[in-house]
């Protein structure tokens, strides 16, 4: 009985160590997947983004020239004003010709990512999107990021990439 609990026990402290010890930008991948659905009663297209935590604080180190450390931070307003800054710098949108505002409205941690809440105020049910989304392309040359849209019960979705980074979708 001892033996078997042992192995287990070993077992544990292996994938403890294994996910504590982890180098940073360790992942094989580099993509983002977004979710963006119209909401008529805000007037606007709100818009659900995920990034690896350690992958972010990179791209902010980057932006910034400071260190920015977003693990363990429990009150996001602390780099609010970063995530601002660098998300309006990253993302360019039009709708029907008209450009977007981009406002972060917040973002929490789950797990090893950071997950941000976007809202893109628009006038109107969109006919035609076009978005330029090049978060991440200044540290990871080959880094994806995937939006999909949900309009008027219509799904489509876009993939931007350091060569492709802007794509156009027309729902009407």
């Amino acid at each position: 009985m001892k033996y078997l609990i042992l192995i287990v026990t070993s077992s544990l402290m292996l994938f403890t160590l294994s996910r504590k010890h982890t180098k940073q930008n360790d992942h094989k991948y580099y993509l983002s997947v977004s979710n963006v659905a119209y909401k008529q009663r805000a007037s606007a297209l709100q818009m659900t983004s995920r990034f690896f935590i350690d992958d972010m604080e990179d791209a902010l180190q980057d932006r910034f020239g400071k260190e920015v450390k977003l693990d363990g931070i429990k009150d996001l307003k602390t780099v609010n004003f970063y995530l601002e800054k660098y998300f309006q710098s990253k993302i360019e949108a039009t709708v029907d010709g008209k450009e977007l505002t981009v406002n972060v409205l917040g973002a929490e941690f789950i797990d090893d990512q950071i997950v941000l809440y976007i809202e893109l105020p628009v006038t109107k049910m969109p006919e035609t999107i076009k978005m330029k989304f090049t978060a991440l392309f200044e540290v990871f040359d080959d880094q994806k990021n995937m939006v999909h849209y949900k309009i008027n019960d219509k799904r489509k979705s876009m993939v931007m990439t350091k060569e492709r980074p802007q794509e156009t979708l027309t729902f009407s």
